[in-house]
């Protein structure tokens, strides 16, 4: 705030303020008396460096009451300020200058309480300055604020004159003083996730992602002096009963170091069957405590954990593991931890102990969950849990990257599974792939196979990719995206998370219009759920072939003009033909209709064989009941003959037939006689006699009588 003329209270600012004049302040300008009305600020602080010119203050810039003595104040009380201040004149590391009736009272500033030089302004508390004034109690500014070194500035005893339960709330030893109306069950920053410490029965939602390194590291900020970083939420003696809810959200850089401490995590201790935690995501988590120490809880009991998630590093003795150190009947389900885990006896990817009931209980206190995490222990040391004294169903460890063989290091290892880092990015290894019962990639889970283990969507953002193809190839008989066909892939990865090169190919081999299809890319598990829509299509176009070498087979007149079939090595070719007329001859010209089955025949366009060349040769008819004629020598060997019964013929043609005959001898006696047929056409039957043949009958019995 520039100025102010009214009152101030229970406020606070974060950031840094650079001016390039005067009155400049971590949170006011310029507090003043004006007319009769009071600037004041109280219970407030600042953390930001300040920087400007005349008049600059680490809470305000200028102070500054009314120039008669009726009470006419312009104060500071009960608050304080972190930041450093720079300027030329006029500098104070509370307030910058503070004149005529004014007042600073149970106050603060955090740095050495050497005020060093006292010509050096910049070392001063505040600038006090009244020219025209005689000293004699006007300012009180100076004697009213106080300058705290690290140690104490973490104990609330160092802080006389605030409400610690109205106004002012802090972790003993941990934080510097928040305000308690900081306090939110929507958490939004770094504050209100250590405030939640305030009420451990609430409801609580994580409304986006925290990044707790620069507030950690913040050299002004609230946990400034403590190594110890972040004070886990919930203890033995005060534990987590109420529910936080990550709605998919991130907590980054969390770090812990409270090496002589039990129940460490982000939530110390959690207890109750009604206390919930779920859909919250650790990143790059650094968890140090003593015994029951994890990333997300401590010592969890009877609590449920659901879809939720951890990296980073945790260390400790007993009871450590990668998302849970102790899980004391609590239900563990649809979670993962990638966490290298240090620690000596019940050391566990996942959990370092889990306790069930009992060996008559049936409850299952881990399912559907992983571990991939360097492990390293002393005793009872597992890829996914140290000491298993409960029941785990369809969960699994990266026997590679967790550098263990066993999934539980003491203990019932039942529903456990060790797959190697190749196993783990196939989602069809994990139980349950394609239902509800177990790993359910349809609702809870997500894989890019042959790239993540699997990933939980409620951290996923969706990403459009859009392909494309344009343009037009000559069909080969294969998907490729050849150049000049414009395969590409547009998407607007704000995340930076899309990985992998894309490999184009066509969603068909087949002539047409084609989509393209893209594999290849993949994201983590703070990216994206990748899906794919089309935009333009690209052609593949016939290619040509050309029909050669067809032949026709003779055939045996049967008044039809089909002629045969040959295969080709990529489609079926069926040749049909149409000879010039029906009648048999040598050497007949045949017209080819050729046409084409097969997968892949409307793929090319066909260049004809015209015409090839086939004989159709006459039809064997058969002859019944003929019969030669007895006679009285008369010196030759000619013979009558009675034709029979003829058939075989096509359809409901006919022919005729007439015979000579010949006996084997002129001789008398009984003789053999053969019969030679000639044919004629029937015009009224249609038949031909030329599409016709009649072999001769031999064998034929007469006698030549003397």
């Amino acid at each position: 705030m520039g100025t102010n003329l009214g009152r101030i209270a229970t406020s606070y600012a974060t950031g840094n303020v650079l001016g390039s004049g005067e009155n400049i302040g971590g949170l006011v300008g310029h507090n003043a008396f004006d007319g009769g009305s009071f600037g004041g600020v109280e219970n407030s602080y600042a953390t930001g460096n300040v920087e400007g010119q005349s008049r600059v203050g680490g809470l305000v810039g200028y102070n500054a009451g009314g120039e008669t003595r009726d009470n006419q104040t312009a104060f500071v009380t009960g608050s304080y300020a972190t930041g450093n201040v720079t300027g030329t004149e006029k500098v104070g590391l509370l307030v910058g200058d503070t004149r005529h009736q004014s007042a600073i009272r149970n106050s603060y500033y955090f740095g050495e309480t050497d005020k060093g030089d006292e010509n050096d302004p910049r070392s001063w508390t505040v600038y006090r300055e009244c020219s025209s004034c005689p000293d004699d109690g006007w300012v009180t500014g100076q004697s009213g604020g106080s300058g705290l070194d690290f140690s104490d500035a973490l104990k609330q005893s160092s802080y006389q004159g605030f409400d610690f339960t109205n106004t002012w709330y802090m972790v003993e030893g941990s934080t510097r003083p928040f305000l308690r109306m900081e306090h939110s069950t929507t958490v939004r920053n770094a504050h209100q996730l250590q405030l939640m410490g305030m009420d451990l029965s609430a409801k609580y939602t994580l409304a986006n992602n925290i990044d707790l390194y620069a507030e950690l590291s913040n050299p002004n900020g609230m946990w400034a002096g403590n190594s110890a970083g972040f004070a886990p939420i919930g203890s033995a003696a005060a534990k987590f009963t109420g529910s936080f809810d990550g709605a998919g959200h991130t907590i980054s850089k969390l770090t812990i170091q409270r090496a002589d401490t039990d129940n460490v995590g982000l939530f110390g201790y959690t207890a109750g069957s009604d206390s919930l935690i779920r859909r919250v995501g650790l990143v790059d988590a650094n968890v140090t405590g003593k015994d029951n120490v994890g990333s997300l809880v401590g010592h969890n009991e009877g609590a449920t954990i659901s879809e939720s998630y951890a990296t980073g590093e945790v260390s400790g003795t007993t009871a450590v593991g990668g998302l849970v150190g102790y899980n004391e009947q609590g239900s563990i389900n649809n979670s993962y931890a990638t966490v290298k885990v240090i620690g000596t006896t019940a050391v566990g990817g996942l959990v370092g102990m889990n306790i069930g009931k009992g060996d008559s209980d049936t409850a299952v206190q881990i399912s559907n969950s992983y571990a991939s995490g360097h492990v390293n222990g002393e005793t009872n040391v597992g890829g996914l849990v140290g000491d298993n004294q409960g029941n785990i169903e369809n969960s699994y460890f990266d026997k590679a990257t967790t550098g263990q063989e066993n999934g539980v290091g003491f203990g019932s290892d039942t529903g456990v599974t060790g797959l190697s880092t190749e196993g783990m990015q196939q989602s069809g290894n994990f139980s349950g792939s394609e239902g509800s019962d177990g790993f359910n990639f349809d609702t809870t889970w997500f894989s890019y196979d042959g790239h993540t283990s699997p990933l939980l969507r409620s951290f996923l953002t969706t990403l459009t990719v859009t392909v494309n193809a344009s343009g037009s190839k000559t069909y080969d008989g294969t998907t490729a995206c050849t150049s000049g066909l414009g395969c590409a892939a547009s998407y607007a990865d704000t995340l930076g998370k899309v990985f992998g090169t894309a490999a184009y190919a066509l969603d068909s081999k087949n002539t047409g219009s084609r989509s393209a299809t893209v594999s290849g890319l993949y994201s983590d598990q703070q990216g994206y759920l990748i899906k794919y829509v089309q935009g333009g299509t690209a052609a593949i176009t016939k290619k040509e072939v050309t029909i050669s070498g067809i032949t026709a087979a003779d055939k045996t007149y049967d008044a039809t003009n089909a002629s045969g079939w040959i295969e080709g090595d990529k489609v079926s070719v069926t040749a049909p033909g149409k000879f010039d007329d029906k009648n048999a001859a040598a050497n007949k010209t045949v017209t080819l209709l050729s046409t084409y089955g097969g997968d892949d025949a409307g793929n090319y366009l066909f260049i004809n064989q015209g015409n090839t060349t086939a004989s159709i040769t006459p039809k064997a008819l058969t002859i019944t009941g003929t019969s030669a004629a007895g006679k009285t020598y008369d010196g030759n060997t000619s013979a009558a003959i009675t034709v029979g019964t003829l058939s075989g013929f096509v359809g409901k043609e006919t022919v005729s037939a007439s015979a000579s005959g010949t006996f084997d001898s002129k001789d008398p006696g009984v003789r053999s006689a053969t019969a030679k047929y000639t044919l004629a056409d029937n015009a009224e039957t249609g038949g031909q006699a030329a599409n016709y043949q009649l072999a001769d009958t031999t064998g034929l019995s007469a006698t030549i009588e003397k």
